[in-house]
């Protein structure tokens, strides 16, 4: 497909919304009236739209870790790293176990104890690569989770 840097965006065509989706933003004419001539971009799809959407943290979907009350939403996964949401039901418990690589954990809800420190909501812990460590949710947690490489085993 041929790149070619045109002007202000037009709307081509709509984008459905994803179930349980809200649009927030489409560029078009609109958008177009807003920015002016300030606005330029290098457009390489068909389409000329752009659609971001909003969802909430609860309305994601969430699978299943193999401990009873975790659960995670992968946001983005890198080799050989992974950036995710961990969700923990109120009172889950997570074994000691240690990762190869750094893990840097932010509470977005909730209290989170991560051994002896007690996060709470917009604290971030990061974890050295190697160090045992056991989790448990004091309420119900979201938190990101961004590690730096794959993997994790079990502290014996």
């Amino acid at each position: 497909m041929k790149r070619r840097s045109v002007g202000p965006l037009q709307v081509r065509q709509l984008i459905r919304s994803p179930r349980g989706c809200e649009p927030v933003l489409s560029v078009g004419t609109a958008a177009n009236r807003f920015y002016g001539d300030r606005r330029r971009s290098s457009y390489s799809q068909d389409t000329r739209t752009l659609t971001m959407h909003k969802r909430t943290l609860a309305s994601l979907h969430y699978e299943n870790m193999p401990y009873d009350g975790v659960h995670f939403h992968i946001l983005k996964r890198e080799t050989p790293g992974h950036t995710a949401l961990l969700k923990l039901d109120a009172g889950s418990r997570q074994p000691a176990r240690f990762h190869p690589g750094w893990v840097k954990l932010m509470v977005l809800s909730g209290e989170l104890k991560v051994d002896d420190q007690t996060l709470q909501p917009h604290e971030m812990l990061i974890i050295p690569a190697n160090t045992a460590y056991t989790v448990q949710a004091i309420t119900e947690v979201i938190c990101l989770a961004i590690s730096e490489l794959d993997g994790a085993e079990l502290a014996r």
